[in-house]
């Protein structure tokens, strides 16, 4: 019967380790799944690439800090959630499905079925922190940003993303130039902004007519200082703007939204 699943919301669920989602690739007919808030896990199987009809994926509030190369086979995925959840981005799974997911059709799933299918991991011990720091520190040696997510080469694949975030700038310009033929993404996240990237930022989120919602994010002392300065006219449809980091003054474009 599990196979039948076309919408399977986990969030929160505590205990929940890569080995549980091991076989997710089974459940051929999901279209919307959600891992939000399972902070046990760190990895997304690479079975993954064979849920052909998925239109949502929500791994927020995990400890991922890497999608696998397989999620680019997702053809139909709309929503693409990732990294560490902002305070004001605090929205439940129930909501988001009905504001994101809209007209889908997609069937109700008993509280019970989601119970049968987490009865296992009751009894499993938490994540120890040998593993924890095995798979986290050598991220924060390096100083990515938490906040963030690495995307695959091939993510422009994904060409009907209407939402995508967080994902991390930093790792250099081959991203940029994947988020700019992602025309249709009108919700958009980005951390790792600094000073050598900002300028290609602007101009690979300027290609996004459709944007109506754009996070940024700099951490650590300078932030986004400088970063935003450059004169471009961009995001006319702009709606919704949220700034993270040290900006000290607001770059002139903003006057144009």
């Amino acid at each position: 019967m599990m196979r039948l699943l076309r919408v399977l919301d986990l969030e929160g669920t505590s205990g929940l380790k890569d080995h549980d989602i091991k076989q997710i690739g089974n459940l051929l007919l999901l279209k919307y799944l959600s891992l939000r808030g399972c902070v046990d896990i760190y990895h997304l199987p690479n079975g993954l690439g064979t849920l052909w009809d998925l239109q949502m994926l929500d791994v927020s509030g995990t400890s991922i800090i890497k999608l696998p190369k397989t999620i680019t086979k997702l053809k139909k995925l709309l929503y693409l959630r990732a990294g560490n959840i902002s305070n004001d981005d605090d929205t439940s799974s129930s909501k988001r499905l009905q504001e994101e997911i809209g007209d889908v059709l997609l069937p109700q799933v008993s509280a019970k079925t989601v119970q049968q299918f987490t009865a296992s991991l009751k009894n499993e011990k938490k994540s120890d922190m040998y593993h924890k720091y095995k798979v986290l520190l050598p991220s924060f040696m390096v100083g990515r940003d938490i906040y963030g997510i690495e995307t695959p080469n091939g993510i422009s694949e994904l060409d009907v993303l209407h939402t995508l975030g967080v994902v991390n700038v930093a790792s250099g310009k081959a991203i940029l130039g994947e988020i700019e033929k992602l025309t249709k993404l009108h919700k958009l996240g980005l951390t790792g902004i600094n000073m050598k990237n900002g300028q290609g930022v602007l101009c690979a989120i300027a290609n996004l007519n459709l944007l109506l919602s754009l996070s940024l994010r700099a951490e650590g002392k300078l932030g986004l200082h400088g970063c935003l300065d450059h004169d471009i006219s961009l995001l006319k449809n702009l709606q919704s703007l949220k700034i993270y980091g040290n900006l000290v003054t607001l770059p002139v474009w903003i006057t144009h939204l």
